[in-house]
Protein backbone atom coordinates (compact mmCIF):
# COMPACT_ATOMS: atom_id res chain seq x y z
CA UNK A 1 0.00 0.00 0.00
CA UNK A 2 1.70 3.26 -0.77
CA UNK A 3 1.23 6.23 1.91
CA UNK A 4 1.42 9.84 1.28
CA UNK A 5 2.55 11.82 4.11
CA UNK A 6 0.69 14.85 4.41
CA UNK A 7 2.55 17.74 4.75
CA UNK A 8 0.41 19.29 7.81
CA UNK A 9 0.68 15.90 9.81
CA UNK A 10 3.80 16.78 12.25
CA UNK A 11 5.77 19.65 12.93
CA UNK A 12 9.36 20.13 14.18
CA UNK A 13 10.65 17.78 16.81
CA UNK A 14 7.70 15.66 16.33
CA UNK A 15 8.46 15.51 12.58
CA UNK A 16 12.36 14.75 13.36
CA UNK A 17 11.19 12.36 15.40
CA UNK A 18 8.90 10.21 13.15
CA UNK A 19 11.15 10.67 10.16
CA UNK A 20 14.06 8.81 12.50
CA UNK A 21 11.41 5.96 13.65
CA UNK A 22 11.16 5.65 8.91
CA UNK A 23 14.79 5.93 9.17
CA UNK A 24 15.72 2.68 11.54
CA UNK A 25 12.51 1.20 10.70
CA UNK A 26 14.17 1.45 6.79
CA UNK A 27 17.48 0.34 8.60
CA UNK A 28 15.91 -2.49 9.72
CA UNK A 29 14.71 -4.50 6.84
CA UNK A 30 17.34 -3.45 4.74
CA UNK A 31 20.35 -5.28 4.59
CA UNK A 32 23.73 -2.76 4.80
CA UNK A 33 25.67 -5.17 2.40
CA UNK A 34 29.68 -3.65 2.04
CA UNK A 35 31.62 -3.62 -1.17
CA UNK A 36 34.82 -3.49 -1.60
CA UNK A 37 35.09 -1.15 -4.32
CA UNK A 38 39.17 -0.31 -4.60
CA UNK A 39 42.14 -1.89 -4.57
CA UNK A 40 43.50 0.98 -2.53
CA UNK A 41 43.60 0.16 0.92
CA UNK A 42 43.43 3.95 1.54
CA UNK A 43 40.17 3.93 0.22
CA UNK A 44 37.17 4.07 2.48
CA UNK A 45 34.55 1.59 1.78
CA UNK A 46 31.97 3.38 0.79
CA UNK A 47 29.10 1.93 -0.85
CA UNK A 48 26.49 0.49 1.74
CA UNK A 49 23.36 -0.34 0.17
CA UNK A 50 20.30 1.03 2.15
CA UNK A 51 18.94 4.61 0.17
CA UNK A 52 20.18 4.65 -2.52
CA UNK A 53 19.77 8.17 -4.68
CA UNK A 54 19.78 7.27 -8.72
CA UNK A 55 22.06 9.34 -10.72
CA UNK A 56 20.84 11.14 -13.96
CA UNK A 57 21.94 8.97 -16.40
CA UNK A 58 20.01 5.97 -14.76
CA UNK A 59 16.30 5.29 -16.65
CA UNK A 60 13.88 7.75 -15.98
CA UNK A 61 10.18 7.25 -16.24
CA UNK A 62 8.89 10.95 -16.55
CA UNK A 63 10.22 14.56 -17.17
CA UNK A 64 7.90 17.17 -15.43
CA UNK A 65 7.81 20.74 -16.80
CA UNK A 66 6.41 23.98 -15.79
CA UNK A 67 4.56 25.92 -17.62
CA UNK A 68 4.25 29.41 -16.37
CA UNK A 69 7.04 31.37 -18.92
CA UNK A 70 9.49 30.06 -21.48
CA UNK A 71 7.46 28.63 -23.51
CA UNK A 72 9.64 28.40 -26.81
CA UNK A 73 12.31 26.68 -25.06
CA UNK A 74 9.54 24.12 -22.56
CA UNK A 75 7.89 23.52 -25.82
CA UNK A 76 10.46 22.44 -27.51
CA UNK A 77 12.06 20.50 -24.79
CA UNK A 78 8.77 18.43 -24.09
CA UNK A 79 8.42 18.06 -28.01
CA UNK A 80 11.73 15.93 -28.20
CA UNK A 81 11.60 14.44 -24.76
CA UNK A 82 8.48 12.31 -25.69
CA UNK A 83 10.36 10.27 -27.82
CA UNK A 84 12.30 9.42 -24.94
CA UNK A 85 9.49 8.95 -22.00
CA UNK A 86 6.85 10.51 -20.75
CA UNK A 87 6.36 14.00 -20.25
CA UNK A 88 4.10 15.79 -17.45
CA UNK A 89 3.20 19.35 -17.48
CA UNK A 90 2.35 21.32 -14.97
CA UNK A 91 0.04 23.92 -16.02
CA UNK A 92 -3.01 26.33 -15.59
CA UNK A 93 -4.74 25.19 -18.75
CA UNK A 94 -3.58 22.18 -20.84
CA UNK A 95 -6.26 22.72 -23.23
CA UNK A 96 -3.68 26.54 -23.54
CA UNK A 97 -0.44 24.25 -23.98
CA UNK A 98 -2.04 22.18 -26.17
CA UNK A 99 -2.94 24.78 -28.70
CA UNK A 100 0.60 25.97 -28.59
CA UNK A 101 2.00 22.67 -29.44
CA UNK A 102 -0.08 21.89 -32.21
CA UNK A 103 0.25 25.65 -33.34
CA UNK A 104 4.28 24.48 -33.65
CA UNK A 105 3.47 20.87 -34.90
CA UNK A 106 5.11 19.83 -31.74
CA UNK A 107 4.49 16.10 -30.62
CA UNK A 108 1.65 15.80 -27.43
CA UNK A 109 1.20 11.76 -27.68
CA UNK A 110 3.29 11.18 -25.15
CA UNK A 111 2.30 14.55 -22.54
CA UNK A 112 0.15 14.25 -19.86
CA UNK A 113 -1.38 17.34 -17.81
CA UNK A 114 -1.67 18.22 -13.74
CA UNK A 115 -3.55 21.59 -13.36
CA UNK A 116 -2.31 22.76 -9.97
CA UNK A 117 -1.37 25.82 -8.45
CA UNK A 118 2.35 26.89 -8.96
CA UNK A 119 4.70 30.29 -8.68
CA UNK A 120 7.73 29.83 -11.36
CA UNK A 121 8.73 27.39 -13.32
CA UNK A 122 12.51 26.07 -11.81
CA UNK A 123 11.36 23.06 -10.59
CA UNK A 124 14.41 21.58 -10.54
CA UNK A 125 14.97 23.72 -7.47
CA UNK A 126 11.92 22.85 -5.64
CA UNK A 127 11.18 19.45 -6.89
CA UNK A 128 11.52 16.55 -5.20
CA UNK A 129 14.80 14.09 -4.82
CA UNK A 130 14.05 10.62 -6.28
CA UNK A 131 15.39 7.90 -3.24
CA UNK A 132 14.87 3.98 -3.86
CA UNK A 133 14.74 1.86 -0.27
CA UNK A 134 16.03 -1.27 -0.15
CA UNK A 135 18.78 -0.64 -2.96
CA UNK A 136 16.49 -0.76 -6.29
CA UNK A 137 12.71 -0.80 -5.96
CA UNK A 138 10.62 1.28 -3.41
CA UNK A 139 10.90 4.01 -5.23
CA UNK A 140 9.72 7.54 -2.60
CA UNK A 141 10.46 11.12 -2.87
CA UNK A 142 11.95 13.60 -0.93
CA UNK A 143 10.73 17.15 -0.12
CA UNK A 144 13.34 19.30 1.51
CA UNK A 145 12.86 22.89 2.65
CA UNK A 146 12.69 25.04 -0.34
CA UNK A 147 15.06 28.83 -0.21
CA UNK A 148 12.23 30.79 -1.49
CA UNK A 149 8.99 32.35 0.28
CA UNK A 150 7.14 30.25 -3.36
CA UNK A 151 4.09 28.59 -1.42
CA UNK A 152 2.68 27.02 -4.18
CA UNK A 153 6.10 26.06 -5.68
CA UNK A 154 6.68 24.55 -2.03
CA UNK A 155 3.61 22.51 -2.18
CA UNK A 156 4.45 21.00 -5.62
CA UNK A 157 6.55 17.35 -4.48
CA UNK A 158 3.40 16.91 -2.50
CA UNK A 159 1.48 17.05 -5.52
CA UNK A 160 3.96 14.91 -7.71
CA UNK A 161 3.72 12.35 -4.97
CA UNK A 162 0.27 11.92 -4.89
CA UNK A 163 -0.01 11.98 -8.75
CA UNK A 164 2.51 9.42 -8.95
CA UNK A 165 0.84 7.81 -5.96
CA UNK A 166 4.27 7.49 -4.10
CA UNK A 167 5.51 8.02 -0.58
CA UNK A 168 6.69 10.87 0.09
CA UNK A 169 9.16 11.92 2.73
CA UNK A 170 9.44 15.64 4.18
CA UNK A 171 12.32 16.92 5.34
CA UNK A 172 11.27 20.03 5.39
CA UNK A 173 10.19 21.38 8.64
CA UNK A 174 10.20 25.34 9.14
CA UNK A 175 12.50 24.96 12.30
CA UNK A 176 14.54 21.43 11.57
CA UNK A 177 14.03 20.47 8.11
CA UNK A 178 16.98 21.04 5.55
CA UNK A 179 17.22 23.04 2.29
CA UNK A 180 18.73 21.16 -0.65
CA UNK A 181 18.09 22.66 -3.81
CA UNK A 182 18.20 20.63 -7.10
CA UNK A 183 20.39 23.08 -8.88
CA UNK A 184 23.03 22.51 -6.59
CA UNK A 185 23.05 18.94 -5.93
CA UNK A 186 24.77 16.03 -8.22
CA UNK A 187 25.05 12.73 -7.71
CA UNK A 188 26.54 9.07 -9.29
CA UNK A 189 23.90 6.82 -7.82
CA UNK A 190 26.93 5.19 -5.78
CA UNK A 191 26.62 7.21 -3.05
CA UNK A 192 28.67 10.40 -3.94
CA UNK A 193 27.07 13.80 -4.20
CA UNK A 194 28.36 17.26 -5.00
CA UNK A 195 27.63 20.56 -4.25
CA UNK A 196 28.31 24.06 -3.61
CA UNK A 197 28.97 25.15 0.05
CA UNK A 198 25.69 27.08 -0.22
CA UNK A 199 24.71 23.81 1.11
CA UNK A 200 26.01 24.59 4.58
CA UNK A 201 25.11 28.20 4.49
CA UNK A 202 21.60 27.68 3.99
CA UNK A 203 21.56 24.86 6.90
CA UNK A 204 23.44 26.66 9.96
CA UNK A 205 21.15 25.13 12.73
CA UNK A 206 22.74 21.87 11.56
CA UNK A 207 26.72 21.42 11.66
CA UNK A 208 28.66 20.48 8.57
CA UNK A 209 29.29 17.59 9.91
CA UNK A 210 25.96 16.63 11.34
CA UNK A 211 24.78 17.48 7.95
CA UNK A 212 26.69 14.97 6.08
CA UNK A 213 25.77 12.34 8.67
CA UNK A 214 22.00 13.18 8.15
CA UNK A 215 22.47 12.71 4.11
CA UNK A 216 24.80 9.59 4.79
CA UNK A 217 21.59 8.18 7.17
CA UNK A 218 18.62 8.81 4.91
CA UNK A 219 19.94 9.20 1.41
CA UNK A 220 23.12 6.67 1.46
CA UNK A 221 25.40 9.76 0.73
CA UNK A 222 29.00 8.05 2.13
CA UNK A 223 30.78 10.56 -0.04
CA UNK A 224 29.62 14.32 0.04
CA UNK A 225 31.77 16.90 -2.08
CA UNK A 226 31.36 20.50 -1.11
CA UNK A 227 33.02 23.19 -3.52
CA UNK A 228 33.48 26.64 -2.97
CA UNK A 229 31.12 28.78 -4.11
CA UNK A 230 31.38 31.01 -6.98
CA UNK A 231 31.86 34.82 -6.84
CA UNK A 232 29.63 35.77 -10.50
CA UNK A 233 27.23 32.79 -10.41
CA UNK A 234 24.81 35.02 -7.96
CA UNK A 235 22.66 31.88 -7.11
CA UNK A 236 25.88 29.58 -6.87
CA UNK A 237 23.82 26.18 -7.94
CA UNK A 238 26.96 24.06 -8.99
CA UNK A 239 24.91 22.69 -12.10
CA UNK A 240 25.86 26.48 -13.83
CA UNK A 241 29.25 25.05 -13.99
CA UNK A 242 30.10 21.27 -13.44
CA UNK A 243 27.83 18.42 -14.41
CA UNK A 244 28.45 14.95 -13.13
CA UNK A 245 28.19 12.93 -17.06
CA UNK A 246 28.80 9.11 -15.85
CA UNK A 247 30.18 7.86 -12.28
CA UNK A 248 33.85 9.38 -12.79
CA UNK A 249 33.81 12.09 -15.59
CA UNK A 250 33.07 15.61 -14.61
CA UNK A 251 32.05 18.23 -17.21
CA UNK A 252 33.43 21.48 -16.01
CA UNK A 253 33.03 24.83 -17.49
CA UNK A 254 36.21 26.81 -18.69
CA UNK A 255 36.87 30.41 -18.78
CA UNK A 256 39.33 32.02 -21.16
CA UNK A 257 42.82 33.15 -19.07
CA UNK A 258 41.28 32.95 -15.34
CA UNK A 259 38.31 35.09 -17.09
CA UNK A 260 35.48 35.58 -14.51
CA UNK A 261 35.00 32.63 -11.89
CA UNK A 262 37.81 30.58 -13.72
CA UNK A 263 40.58 30.97 -10.57
CA UNK A 264 37.52 29.23 -8.12
CA UNK A 265 36.96 27.01 -10.47
CA UNK A 266 40.45 25.85 -10.67
CA UNK A 267 40.56 25.56 -7.19
CA UNK A 268 37.62 23.32 -6.83
CA UNK A 269 38.89 21.03 -9.45
CA UNK A 270 42.05 20.97 -8.13
CA UNK A 271 40.56 20.19 -5.05
CA UNK A 272 38.26 17.18 -6.23
CA UNK A 273 41.02 15.45 -8.06
CA UNK A 274 43.62 15.76 -5.51
CA UNK A 275 41.47 14.42 -2.57
CA UNK A 276 38.70 12.56 -3.75
CA UNK A 277 38.23 8.76 -5.66
CA UNK A 278 35.44 7.67 -7.32
CA UNK A 279 33.48 5.16 -5.87
CA UNK A 280 35.83 2.45 -7.72
CA UNK A 281 38.79 3.74 -6.46
CA UNK A 282 39.68 5.91 -9.47
CA UNK A 283 40.47 9.73 -9.77
CA UNK A 284 38.04 11.69 -11.22
CA UNK A 285 37.87 12.91 -14.99
CA UNK A 286 38.19 16.12 -15.79
CA UNK A 287 36.85 17.17 -19.28
CA UNK A 288 36.80 20.90 -20.32
CA UNK A 289 34.02 22.64 -22.34
CA UNK A 290 34.01 26.51 -22.92
CA UNK A 291 31.76 29.16 -21.12
CA UNK A 292 30.01 30.95 -23.83
CA UNK A 293 30.36 34.68 -23.61
CA UNK A 294 27.71 37.03 -23.57
CA UNK A 295 28.05 39.14 -26.89
CA UNK A 296 31.60 39.20 -26.21
CA UNK A 297 31.83 39.87 -21.99
CA UNK A 298 31.77 37.47 -19.24
CA UNK A 299 30.44 37.59 -15.97
CA UNK A 300 32.61 39.78 -13.89
CA UNK A 301 31.56 42.24 -10.78
CA UNK A 302 29.73 44.70 -13.09
CA UNK A 303 27.19 42.58 -13.73
CA UNK A 304 26.63 43.65 -17.60
CA UNK A 305 26.80 39.90 -18.84
CA UNK A 306 24.58 37.04 -17.75
CA UNK A 307 25.92 33.94 -16.97
CA UNK A 308 25.59 31.60 -19.68
CA UNK A 309 26.71 27.65 -19.44
CA UNK A 310 26.88 24.66 -21.37
CA UNK A 311 27.08 22.57 -18.27
CA UNK A 312 23.22 23.27 -17.40
CA UNK A 313 22.04 20.64 -19.60
CA UNK A 314 19.46 17.45 -19.19
CA UNK A 315 19.74 14.04 -19.52
CA UNK A 316 17.05 12.35 -19.71
CA UNK A 317 16.68 8.31 -20.92
CA UNK A 318 18.15 7.98 -24.86
CA UNK A 319 18.93 12.08 -25.10
CA UNK A 320 21.00 14.80 -23.97
CA UNK A 321 19.44 17.94 -24.28
CA UNK A 322 21.99 20.87 -24.49
CA UNK A 323 21.38 24.48 -23.74
CA UNK A 324 22.83 26.51 -26.58
CA UNK A 325 22.47 30.74 -27.73
CA UNK A 326 23.02 30.76 -31.39
CA UNK A 327 26.62 31.82 -31.02
CA UNK A 328 29.65 30.15 -32.55
CA UNK A 329 30.70 28.30 -29.41
CA UNK A 330 27.66 26.55 -29.74
CA UNK A 331 29.44 23.76 -32.25
CA UNK A 332 32.25 22.87 -29.92
CA UNK A 333 29.49 22.32 -27.07
CA UNK A 334 27.96 19.99 -28.85
CA UNK A 335 30.43 18.26 -30.56
CA UNK A 336 32.25 17.85 -26.47
CA UNK A 337 28.66 16.31 -25.68
CA UNK A 338 28.78 14.04 -29.30
CA UNK A 339 32.21 12.83 -27.63
CA UNK A 340 31.12 12.58 -23.96
CA UNK A 341 27.79 10.64 -24.78
CA UNK A 342 28.46 8.48 -27.78
CA UNK A 343 25.32 6.74 -27.82
CA UNK A 344 22.42 9.54 -27.10
CA UNK A 345 21.10 11.66 -29.24
CA UNK A 346 22.47 15.24 -28.45
CA UNK A 347 19.93 18.16 -29.21
CA UNK A 348 20.27 21.91 -28.58
CA UNK A 349 17.83 24.05 -27.21
CA UNK A 350 18.27 27.17 -27.65
CA UNK A 351 17.82 29.07 -23.78
CA UNK A 352 18.76 33.06 -24.38
CA UNK A 353 15.44 34.34 -22.82
CA UNK A 354 15.76 31.74 -19.36
CA UNK A 355 19.50 32.06 -19.28
CA UNK A 356 18.88 36.19 -18.39
CA UNK A 357 16.94 34.58 -15.66
CA UNK A 358 19.67 32.48 -14.00
CA UNK A 359 18.84 29.16 -15.49
CA UNK A 360 18.68 27.28 -18.79
CA UNK A 361 17.39 23.51 -19.08
CA UNK A 362 18.23 21.38 -15.92
CA UNK A 363 16.59 24.54 -14.20
CA UNK A 364 13.60 23.81 -15.73
CA UNK A 365 13.04 20.32 -15.77
CA UNK A 366 12.58 17.30 -13.05
CA UNK A 367 13.37 14.20 -13.83
CA UNK A 368 11.30 10.94 -12.59
CA UNK A 369 12.95 8.05 -12.05
CA UNK A 370 12.04 4.62 -12.87
CA UNK A 371 10.17 2.84 -10.45
CA UNK A 372 12.25 -0.28 -9.89
CA UNK A 373 16.08 0.47 -10.56
CA UNK A 374 17.89 -2.05 -12.78
CA UNK A 375 21.73 -0.78 -13.72
CA UNK A 376 24.98 -1.56 -15.11
CA UNK A 377 27.67 1.13 -14.18
CA UNK A 378 30.88 0.89 -15.50
CA UNK A 379 34.54 2.67 -14.36
CA UNK A 380 36.02 4.87 -17.13
CA UNK A 381 38.88 2.87 -18.64
CA UNK A 382 42.30 2.98 -16.72
CA UNK A 383 45.39 2.52 -18.86
CA UNK A 384 48.63 0.87 -18.32
CA UNK A 385 51.32 0.74 -21.14
CA UNK A 386 50.15 -2.37 -22.03
CA UNK A 387 46.92 -3.04 -20.86
CA UNK A 388 43.61 -1.62 -20.21
CA UNK A 389 41.36 -2.20 -16.77
CA UNK A 390 37.55 -1.47 -15.92
CA UNK A 391 35.29 -2.32 -12.94
CA UNK A 392 31.98 -3.11 -13.01
CA UNK A 393 29.02 -3.10 -10.73
CA UNK A 394 25.60 -4.61 -11.78
CA UNK A 395 22.32 -4.07 -9.82
CA UNK A 396 19.09 -6.10 -10.75
CA UNK A 397 16.64 -8.02 -8.67
CA UNK A 398 17.49 -10.82 -11.11
CA UNK A 399 20.65 -12.19 -10.62
CA UNK A 400 24.12 -11.47 -12.74
CA UNK A 401 25.48 -14.77 -14.63
CA UNK A 402 28.32 -12.63 -16.14
CA UNK A 403 29.33 -9.30 -17.09
CA UNK A 404 31.15 -9.20 -20.65
CA UNK A 405 33.85 -6.84 -22.56
CA UNK A 406 33.63 -6.72 -26.18
CA UNK A 407 36.17 -4.03 -27.74
CA UNK A 408 38.70 -3.94 -30.63
CA UNK A 409 41.08 -0.92 -31.71
CA UNK A 410 39.51 1.69 -34.08
CA UNK A 411 40.83 0.09 -37.08
CA UNK A 412 39.22 -3.53 -36.49
CA UNK A 413 36.08 -5.04 -37.68
CA UNK A 414 35.22 -7.38 -35.38
CA UNK A 415 34.45 -7.02 -31.43
CA UNK A 416 36.87 -9.43 -28.66
CA UNK A 417 34.92 -10.54 -25.76
CA UNK A 418 36.14 -11.34 -22.22
CA UNK A 419 34.34 -12.19 -19.31
CA UNK A 420 34.70 -9.86 -16.30
CA UNK A 421 35.66 -11.93 -13.30
CA UNK A 422 33.92 -11.33 -9.62
CA UNK A 423 35.90 -9.49 -7.43
CA UNK A 424 35.80 -9.67 -3.60
CA UNK A 425 33.48 -12.91 -3.25
CA UNK A 426 30.91 -10.73 -4.27
CA UNK A 427 27.72 -10.86 -6.21
CA UNK A 428 27.38 -7.78 -7.87
CA UNK A 429 31.23 -6.19 -8.59
CA UNK A 430 33.35 -7.66 -11.19
CA UNK A 431 37.08 -6.78 -12.56
CA UNK A 432 38.33 -7.22 -16.11
CA UNK A 433 42.07 -5.80 -17.63
CA UNK A 434 42.71 -6.98 -21.57
CA UNK A 435 45.91 -6.42 -23.39
CA UNK A 436 46.39 -3.45 -26.07
CA UNK A 437 48.87 -3.41 -28.61
CA UNK A 438 51.59 -0.77 -27.82
CA UNK A 439 50.45 1.16 -31.14
CA UNK A 440 46.79 0.75 -30.37
CA UNK A 441 45.71 4.74 -30.18
CA UNK A 442 42.08 4.14 -29.46
CA UNK A 443 39.77 1.81 -28.60
CA UNK A 444 36.06 0.81 -29.03
CA UNK A 445 34.35 -1.05 -26.67
CA UNK A 446 30.88 -1.83 -24.92
CA UNK A 447 30.04 -3.93 -21.88
CA UNK A 448 27.19 -5.99 -21.29
CA UNK A 449 25.52 -7.40 -18.24
CA UNK A 450 23.72 -11.11 -18.65
CA UNK A 451 20.44 -11.83 -16.05
CA UNK A 452 19.43 -15.24 -15.01
CA UNK A 453 15.94 -14.53 -16.37
CA UNK A 454 18.17 -13.99 -20.10
CA UNK A 455 17.95 -10.09 -19.94
CA UNK A 456 20.69 -8.53 -20.96
CA UNK A 457 22.03 -4.70 -19.78
CA UNK A 458 24.45 -2.69 -21.90
CA UNK A 459 26.33 0.24 -21.77
CA UNK A 460 26.22 2.17 -23.68
CA UNK A 461 22.31 1.68 -23.85
CA UNK A 462 22.30 1.11 -27.63
CA UNK A 463 24.70 -1.02 -27.53
CA UNK A 464 26.57 -3.04 -29.76
CA UNK A 465 24.91 -0.44 -32.42
CA UNK A 466 26.67 2.62 -30.38
CA UNK A 467 29.75 2.61 -27.78
CA UNK A 468 32.23 3.76 -26.08
CA UNK A 469 35.57 5.34 -27.51
CA UNK A 470 38.79 5.64 -25.31
CA UNK A 471 41.75 7.61 -27.21
CA UNK A 472 44.73 5.72 -25.49
CA UNK A 473 47.26 8.73 -26.38
CA UNK A 474 45.74 12.36 -26.18
CA UNK A 475 47.62 15.14 -27.73
CA UNK A 476 49.29 17.05 -25.22
CA UNK A 477 49.21 21.42 -26.19
CA UNK A 478 52.67 20.88 -26.70
CA UNK A 479 51.98 19.01 -29.64
CA UNK A 480 49.51 21.98 -30.69
CA UNK A 481 51.83 24.70 -30.07
CA UNK A 482 50.96 27.63 -32.07
CA UNK A 483 53.51 29.22 -34.40
CA UNK A 484 55.00 32.50 -32.56
CA UNK A 485 57.01 33.35 -36.03
CA UNK A 486 55.11 36.28 -38.55
CA UNK A 487 53.08 35.06 -41.17
CA UNK A 488 53.30 37.35 -44.33
CA UNK A 489 49.68 37.96 -44.89
CA UNK A 490 47.68 39.30 -48.34
CA UNK A 491 44.45 39.48 -47.06
CA UNK A 492 43.34 35.47 -48.92
CA UNK A 493 43.36 32.21 -47.64
CA UNK A 494 45.27 30.89 -45.22
CA UNK A 495 45.45 27.36 -43.50
CA UNK A 496 44.74 26.23 -40.21
CA UNK A 497 47.88 24.38 -39.92
CA UNK A 498 49.79 27.04 -40.14
CA UNK A 499 48.94 28.45 -37.29
CA UNK A 500 49.17 25.20 -35.32
CA UNK A 501 50.37 21.89 -37.06
CA UNK A 502 49.10 19.26 -34.46
CA UNK A 503 45.22 20.38 -35.63
CA UNK A 504 43.19 17.37 -37.06
CA UNK A 505 39.48 15.86 -37.60
CA UNK A 506 39.95 14.34 -34.22
CA UNK A 507 40.28 17.99 -32.04
CA UNK A 508 37.43 20.32 -31.88
CA UNK A 509 38.29 23.50 -32.76
CA UNK A 510 37.01 27.03 -33.45
CA UNK A 511 37.39 31.02 -34.18
CA UNK A 512 35.93 33.57 -32.36
CA UNK A 513 36.52 37.52 -33.58
CA UNK A 514 37.25 39.57 -30.33
CA UNK A 515 36.33 42.84 -31.89
CA UNK A 516 33.57 43.65 -34.14
CA UNK A 517 34.94 42.14 -37.47
CA UNK A 518 33.52 38.58 -38.09
CA UNK A 519 35.70 36.39 -39.00
CA UNK A 520 34.55 33.19 -40.92
CA UNK A 521 33.87 29.74 -38.71
CA UNK A 522 36.39 27.36 -38.93
CA UNK A 523 34.69 23.94 -39.30
CA UNK A 524 34.67 22.34 -36.28
CA UNK A 525 35.40 18.90 -37.26
CA UNK A 526 38.16 19.17 -40.68
CA UNK A 527 41.48 21.18 -40.21
CA UNK A 528 41.67 21.24 -43.79
CA UNK A 529 39.07 24.15 -44.44
CA UNK A 530 40.60 27.26 -45.23
CA UNK A 531 40.04 30.58 -42.84
CA UNK A 532 38.26 33.35 -45.24
CA UNK A 533 39.35 36.66 -43.27
CA UNK A 534 37.94 40.56 -44.55
CA UNK A 535 40.63 42.75 -45.81
CA UNK A 536 40.61 45.61 -43.58
CA UNK A 537 43.07 48.51 -43.12
CA UNK A 538 42.79 48.81 -39.20
CA UNK A 539 44.10 46.01 -36.71
CA UNK A 540 41.86 43.31 -35.50
CA UNK A 541 41.97 40.17 -33.01
CA UNK A 542 40.55 36.39 -32.82
CA UNK A 543 40.65 33.64 -30.79
CA UNK A 544 41.65 29.83 -31.67
CA UNK A 545 39.89 27.57 -29.13
CA UNK A 546 40.79 24.43 -29.27
CA UNK A 547 39.55 21.04 -27.21
CA UNK A 548 42.15 17.87 -27.29
CA UNK A 549 39.92 15.43 -25.18
CA UNK A 550 40.06 16.70 -22.45
CA UNK A 551 40.96 19.90 -21.69
CA UNK A 552 40.47 23.66 -23.79
CA UNK A 553 43.01 25.85 -25.13
CA UNK A 554 42.08 29.74 -25.59
CA UNK A 555 44.97 31.40 -27.68
CA UNK A 556 44.32 35.31 -28.90
CA UNK A 557 46.02 36.50 -32.18
CA UNK A 558 46.28 40.40 -33.15
CA UNK A 559 46.26 40.85 -37.21
CA UNK A 560 47.52 44.22 -38.34
CA UNK A 561 48.00 45.72 -41.55
CA UNK A 562 51.78 46.19 -42.21
CA UNK A 563 53.36 48.17 -45.90
CA UNK A 564 51.24 46.40 -47.92
CA UNK A 565 50.70 42.90 -46.61
CA UNK A 566 49.88 42.01 -43.21
CA UNK A 567 51.36 40.29 -39.83
CA UNK A 568 49.97 37.67 -38.07
CA UNK A 569 51.56 37.74 -34.41
CA UNK A 570 51.06 35.64 -30.81
CA UNK A 571 49.46 37.60 -28.43
CA UNK A 572 49.22 34.66 -25.81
Amino acid sequence: MQVIIPRSSFFGYDKIICLLMVAIFQWGRISAQKINFSDNPDQENRLSFQNRVPAEWERADMLVLVWQSYFQTISKLAHFAQFDGKVLIICADSNAVIKYFQKQDFQTSNLFFLQIDFNTPWIRDYGPVNLYLDKLDSLILVDFLYNRKRNSDDLIPLNLAKYSNLKIMQMNSPSKGLVQIGGNFMTDGMGSAFSSRLLVGENEHVSEQGLRQLFQNYMGISQYVLFDTLHFDIIHHIDMHMKLVNEETMLVGKFPYGMSDQPVIDKNVNYLTRNFHTPFGNKYRIVDIPMPDDFGRFADSTGWADYLTYTNSLIFNQTVFVPIYGIESDKMALAIYKQIFPAYKIIGIDVSEPIMHGGALHCLSYTMAAPVSEYLWISNPVCSDTAISIKALALSPFQVKHIDLFYRAANEKKFSKKTFAQKNDSSVFFYIEVPVATDCVKMEYYVQAKLDNKYLMTRPFMAPDFYFTEYLVLPEFESLRLRNDTFIWNGGNFELLQLAPGLSKDFIFFWKSLDDITIKDASSLDASVRLKAYEKDFVYSFRLTVFNGRSILYHDFFVNRMAGNYELRRKR
